[in-house]
């Protein structure tokens, strides 16, 4: 995040969300980095117990990133360390000046609760002669009184921590004694070790329940449905009486019809409970009576239409629903309805067009535009079970949507663009000139520059390509890369197509000349990418085709690199080609001898790769290698090195199988680092 600009040492998004290491109440809604951290966490409670030694080189490179999540880590680390005095334990927290970051006030606050008590009054005291430092430093320097005055809470907040939780401690109850007469309007936070605490009733609530709404006649209730709005910030809202009118309507679809009913009698036609009753529907698996019934009604009422985006939504999943799906008879029926709901989506389009979009394709996709097209391609995709004259007739059909949407200049269309152009591959798998000839000139940046960005939004990310399709699509590719915003996720991903082309095409990158044209015209950043990219293709690879491939191009392509061919190959280029090897098995000696042909490499995570090869054995399969490869990369490591526990572990399986004289370059190098094997 650090290196996309989204974060640095004194924001970190991560972590601001996250309010403490440990399992805690207040992170109960957690997502994918909260499991990566829970991970970490898990690691370093391990590591303590079972390899302490490892845990404070772990410890340590985490002190030194500069990443608020990492110290927080860190901290943590020092607070549960059993080897770790609490004299120890607050001399860390000291040297690190850990004290007054805010980013890392929860796991200080924690490693002080579990410290200060125990700590001898020397190292006490020290720490509140840093506290008096830093309340001087901002008397001295801070101008702004508003601002002034949050510091000083700051320390009366800390020192109020330290006095409840050292309650025999003499110096903390009178510094925080002297600091509460000075400040007689501050009181102590309920949680004075978290910024924030949500205390409220987890969940939302509503009115009545589904059951309730059910067990009632819709004429009795019509009236609390239309006008219901929440009394009390903290109680039952109209979100959650909707909720309950969805699950209603997907228990009993009469009961949803009889409130459809009262909602037409009173013209109610702009009422949220609308969006309820049709996302009811896409809750249930509905019968073809009552499909047929959905959709007369649709068809019936255009007043409906204007709840348009909810109706795209119900046809676009049920028609790629494996049960409770539109029947395959109806789907004619459901096709009208749609056709009628872009027509009225067209007219009713934003006259100024979208721009300056970050995400065409997640916009597409949450875009009326969007959810009809994929409702269009998700039909076309079920007819296919059709005989085969049956089928040409509705393909042709449907090229006929689909060319309208190429062509026209609203918003509307443009989300559509975005997503036929992510299924251009299936597209092609039905007619390949016909795509050719429509699809493919969407991500053709001479044709249309900002059609162009939007259709390979939406090919990088969804799309798939094929040998057929290739000859047509790399002149495109390269006008992407010259043309996409450097620093989207788009670029990687282009990176990423790249490489999978690379690797598992028929065709010789090199003799082709697309790869020396992407390297010769992207810059570093994106060369290192895509270096790391062709390593997670060549790992997916079965051994029996790494030969291949090493023969095909890679081995070309490595020794033309080191001779500056297109381009001088940089120390952190070289670094992320160097983990190539730990997927080129069966030519590890031919790998290693180029690597070493070569400026001694960066590597982005040396820990990783050092432990990699430790994990698969290199040094037991290859000794001979390894040891020269080895060699190599520590001559460009400096004395300040943490990653003794894998190298060591690494040189004793390489000593099991080289004679001594093999190996003492090697023991040199670990030596001069600090590693004593």
């Amino acid at each position: 995040m650090c290196s996309v600009g989204c974060a640095n040492d004194k924001w970190d998004p991560v972590s601001f969300k996250r309010s403490a290491i440990e399992p805690h109440e207040q992170d109960q809604h957690s997502d994918s980095l909260d499991l990566l951290i829970d991970f970490a966490r898990d690691i370093i409670e391990f590591l303590l117990e079972d390899d302490p030694k490892r845990a404070q080189t772990i410890i340590q490179e985490w002190t030194l990133s500069d990443t608020p999540i990492l110290d927080r880590l860190a901290i943590y680390g020092v607070t549960i360390d059993s080897n770790c005095s609490p004299n120890e334990k607050l001399q860390k927290l000291l040297a690190n000046n850990w004290l007054f970051v805010h980013d890392l006030k929860h796991e200080v606050f924690q490693l002080l609760k579990v410290a200060y008590p125990k700590a001898d009054e020397t190292i006490r005291q020290s720490l509140l002669k840093n506290v008096e430092t830093h309340l001087a430093n901002c008397e001295r320097n801070e101008k702004d009184p508003a601002t002034l005055k949050s510091r000083n809470y700051e320390v009366y907040n800390l020192l109020y921590w330290l006095k409840q939780n050292a309650p025999n401690c003499s110096l903390a109850h009178q510094k925080f004694k002297e600091f509460q007469d000075k400040h007689t309007d501050f009181q102590p936070r309920e949680y004075p070790d978290l910024d924030w605490y949500i205390s409220m009733k987890w969940g939302h609530q509503s009115p009545v329940t589904h059951e309730e709404l059910l067990s009632k006649p819709v004429s009795q209730i019509i009236e609390f449905l239309i006008t219901y709005q929440e009394k009390e910030i903290l109680g039952p809202d109209r979100e959650w009486l909707l909720s309950a009118v969805q699950k209603a309507v997907a228990y009993s679809f009469q009961w949803g019809f009889d409130l459809i009913k009262e909602l037409e009698a009173r013209e109610e036609w702009d009422t949220d409970l609308w969006d309820a009753i049709i996302s009811g529907w896409r809750l249930t698996n509905l019968t073809e009576a009552q499909w047929k019934q959905v959709l007369q009604f649709l068809e019936h009422f255009k007043e409906i239409w204007r709840h348009r985006y909810s109706i795209a939504q119900l046809l676009k999943e049920k028609v790629k629903a494996s049960e409770g799906s539109l029947p395959t008879l109806l789907l004619p029926f459901a096709e009208t309805i749609v056709d009628r709901l872009w027509q009225e989506v067209e007219e009713d389009d934003e006259k100024e067009i979208l721009n300056n979009i970050n995400d065409w394709l997640t916009t597409a996709i949450n875009h009326v535009g969007g959810i009809i097209t994929e409702f269009w391609l998700l039909a076309l995709y079920r007819y296919q079970s059709q005989n085969e004259n049956e089928r040409q007739a509705i393909l042709d059909e449907y090229k006929c949507r689909f060319e309208r949407i190429i062509s026209a200049k609203s918003n509307t269309a443009a989300m559509g663009r975005v997503i036929l152009a992510s299924q251009l591959h299936f597209l092609f798998s039905l007619d390949h000139k016909w795509t050719r000839e429509k699809i493919l000139p969407l991500l053709n940046w001479d044709i249309d520059a900002q059609r162009a960005e939007q259709a390979w939004e939406g090919y990088l990310r969804w799309g798939k390509w094929n040998e057929a399709l290739l000859p047509d699509l790399l002149p495109l590719f390269e006008q992407a890369y010259n043309n996409l915003p450097k620093d989207s996720e788009s670029y990687d991903l282009l990176c990423v197509h790249l490489a999978s082309i690379a690797v598992r095409s028929s065709i010789d990158p090199i003799q082709s000349g697309w790869l020396d044209k992407f390297i010769e015209n992207v810059d570093e950043k994106t060369r290192k990418k895509w270096a790391a990219e062709v390593t997670n293709q060549l790992t997916s690879l079965p051994q029996e085709a790494i030969k291949e491939i090493w023969d095909k191009w890679i081995r070309n392509y490595w020794s033309r690199r080191i001779d500056g061919i297109p381009v001088p190959l940089s120390l952190e280029e070289a670094g992320a080609m160097v983990e190539w090897v730990l997927a080129l098995h069966p030519v590890f000696s031919e790998v290693v001898a180029l690597i070493v042909a070569g400026p001694i490499p960066v590597l982005k995570l040396p820990e990783m790769f050092y432990y990699r090869l430790d994990k698969e054995n290199f040094g037991e399969k290859y000794p001979l290698d390894t040891t020269r490869l080895l060699n190599h990369l520590l001559k460009g490591e400096s004395r300040s090195f943490y990653r003794c526990h894998e190298l060591i572990k690494l040189f004793d399986n390489i000593s099991k199988n080289l004679p001594s004289d093999d190996i003492k370059p090697l023991k040199e190098h670990l030596i001069r680092l600090g590693c004593f094997p």
